[in-house]
């Protein structure tokens, strides 16, 4: 943390993050952009670490309109928060559109062997 700039690096992306809505609206994407809080992956300190947090870097950079969350309950439970919690700052906050499930399977020991994802679309 000693040699970065943490300014430079938030503006950084801020900047990239507009640059990406620029170009959908240029080439007419109509699809949702979203963004996936995930606490300590790959590291500790970042800017996407709750909904809360992805929040306000997106304010910053006028975005709050234009990209929204796909909230994952297990996300949800590396940020110390409940997935309900979550997904209520969410919807509070006007980002929520996606949800996501990830079921394990686990074989007869209990291990996990596999898993899926299971998608809920939901507008508020």
């Amino acid at each position: 943390m000693l040699n970065t700039d943490l300014r430079q690096e938030r503006e950084q992306l801020g900047r990239f993050m507009q640059m990406v809505v620029e170009h959908k609206h240029k080439i007419g994407f109509q699809g949702t952009l979203l963004i996936e809080p995930k606490p300590q992956e790959p590291t500790k300190h970042q800017y996407d670490y709750d909904a809360a947090t992805v929040y306000g870097f997106l304010k910053q950079f006028g975005l709050e309109k234009e990209i929204k969350l796909n909230i994952e309950a297990n996300h949800a439970t590396l940020a110390g928060h409940s997935f309900h919690h979550e997904i209520a700052t969410a919807i509070a906050l006007g980002l929520f559109v996606l949800s996501t499930l990830t079921v394990a399977m686990h074989n007869w020991a209990g291990t996990p062997t596999s898993s899926r994802t299971v998608w809920k679309r939901m507008r508020w």
